[in-house]
């Protein structure tokens, strides 16, 4: 009977010694995999990155993400979702990942690297706008009550008339903007007049200059030498040696003078021509007037481009 208590008590005493080494093993998780959608991305982007893990005494695992530069979601669950920094040139970050469970908080980890790469600047969409005068006349000096508002001519220059004196011609073009989109960026302005056909004998080669106008009230039926408005001292473009024989379009870059006056009403000019080649000739361009056989082929033009801001 006494080596029978024995017996058991040696074995109780054993069982209990087993169960308390049992509670005190634990073994820590393991990544078992650690994997990005993407393994390069765009500034600004997101990519998910997945971190599987396994414990087999079935603790509770605890995630702990970082990450050398850039966001997450989360950092604190298996799957989460990285916000990729604005770079200037490609650039690698390194994600890591540490896991530990609820019974032990020593971490094991890994890590993955994702490049990110910078956004090219998209190029900036052109619009176009050809805007046609409202308004289009010359004017002689030689005439100086008398209006020209429906001639088929802008005409320019001098002509000298001999005993009748020397005849000086100026014309001048009105332009509505109205139709220009507000909030845009101007990128080129021109004013594109087309030459006339001159059947006279002599064919000059003239240069000629555009000058800007503040008052935009004159009116193509009224406008004479003698009410004209005043322009601008300072020329807003130019060309030289336009030959004023056959019908050639010239364009003239006004875009400097438009980029101030793209919020008023109306843009006018007023086109003059000098240094002529023969001193003495009509120098002719195209009115809003032509025949309509030729539709608005030859019309004068203000042509526009712009990029929406």
């Amino acid at each position: 009977m006494k080596t029978l208590l024995l017996s058991l008590l040696i074995f109780c005493l054993f069982s209990s010694s087993c169960d308390e080494d049992t509670k005190i093993i634990n073994s820590p998780p393991e990544i078992t995999s650690l994997y990005s959608y993407f393994n390069t991305v765009y500034s600004g982007e997101q990519v998910n990155i997945v971190c599987e893990a396994t414990d087999i005494d079935g603790d509770k695992i605890i995630y702990n993400w970082s990450a050398s530069g850039g966001s997450f979601n989360s950092t604190s669950v298996s799957s989460v979702i990285w916000f990729a920094p604005t770079v200037q040139e490609a650039t690698n970050f390194q994600i890591n990942v540490g896991i530990s469970d609820s019974e032990n908080p020593d971490e094991i980890s890994e890590s993955i690297i994702i490049m990110v790469i910078p956004v090219e600047p998209e190029e900036p969409e052109i619009h176009t706008l050809i805007i046609y005068p409202t308004d289009d006349a010359y004017v002689c000096s030689g005439a100086p009550e008398e209006n020209y508002g429906t001639d088929l001519n802008l005409f320019t220059g001098k002509v000298d008339f001999g005993g009748l004196g020397v005849y000086y011609y100026y014309s001048y073009l009105k332009f509505s903007l109205i139709n220009i989109p507000y909030n845009v960026s101007i990128e080129k302005a021109e004013i594109r007049l087309t030459t006339s056909f001159n059947n006279s004998v002599t064919k000059p080669t003239a240069q000629t200059i555009l000058y800007g106008i503040s008052d935009t009230n004159w009116k193509e039926e009224t406008i004479t030498y003698n009410n004209r408005p005043s322009h601008s001292a300072m020329a807003i473009a130019g060309k030289n040696d336009i030959p004023f024989e056959v019908t050639n379009i010239q364009s003239f870059d006004v875009t400097a003078d438009f980029l101030y006056c793209q919020y008023q009403v109306y843009y006018s000019l007023v086109a003059s021509s000098n240094f002529i080649s023969t001193g003495s000739a009509y120098c002719g361009f195209y009115s809003k007037e032509l025949e309509p056989e030729y539709g608005t082929l030859y019309n004068p033009v203000l042509y526009i481009e712009y990029t929406v801001n």
